[in-house]
């Protein structure tokens, strides 16, 4: 190996290695937009709320922002895939896939997970997220592997995500509460509290959507 790098064309082969590398890593590290390439997760809330801010802010009407953000969004998404395309291999090789999709926007709107089991024909809430008085396995669920899978499964457009969630729920609900017939899971969203309802003590008006039910005794 000391005779190779003492050869002359050894140096500029290196250069030449270490060009490619740093460019890899600089293509790889453009942001990676596909991910949000469902128009069905702009209409959340969230999304909205941002769209509508920008839009205030760039003078145009929030649906005609949308549209060119989408436009925007699908043109890069292309652009990147065929400049993706020569490294692809290399990434695989080298293990170098984090696409660091992270903290786009804040959640203002944010969604909790609800569970309630019934029992005797009377639906008792058991487990929701946050709360002090409903806690039926919150220790697994305030867990972060578990944690990401709710959050995924709390958007509209991740049904799959959420009734595989539920019907995993639902075996967990099957053993531990023998009396009960059906598991409901459900989302609790409320607008997260202005500085002046937090000095008030006030909250929003909650809204509970996408319930979701089982039938236990299937899965007993």
């Amino acid at each position: 190996m000391t005779a190779l790098r003492e050869r002359p064309w050894f140096a500029h082969l290196r250069g030449v290695l270490v060009g490619l590398h740093v460019m890899a890593i600089c293509v790889l590290s453009l942001p990676d937009l596909s991910g949000a390439l469902d128009r069905r997760a702009w209409k959340a809330a969230t999304v909205q709320d941002e769209i509508r801010v920008w839009a205030g802010r760039l003078s145009v009407s929030p649906p005609e922002l949308e549209d060119r953000l989408w436009s925007i969004a699908t043109a890069w998404t292309e652009l990147r895939k065929t400049l993706m395309q020569p490294f692809a291999p290399y990434a695989e090789y080298v293990g170098v896939r984090q696409r660091w999709r992270m903290f786009a926007a804040p959640n203002r709107v944010p969604a909790r997970l609800r569970i309630a089991v019934k029992i005797e024909g009377e639906w008792r809430v058991v487990y929701e997220a946050r709360s002090d008085t409903y806690t039926w396995q919150a220790s697994r669920f305030d867990t972060e592997r578990i944690r990401v899978t709710i959050h995924d499964a709390s958007w509209p457009h991740h049904d799959p995500a959420y009734r595989r969630l539920g019907a995993w729920i639902a075996d967990e609900a099957a053993r531990d509460f023998p009396d009960a017939t059906q598991v409901r899971l459900s989302f609790v969203r409320a607008r997260t509290p202005t500085p002046e309802q937090v000095r008030a003590g006030t909250s929003s008006a909650q809204k509970e959507e996408r319930p979701l039910v089982f039938d236990l005794e299937e899965r007993r």
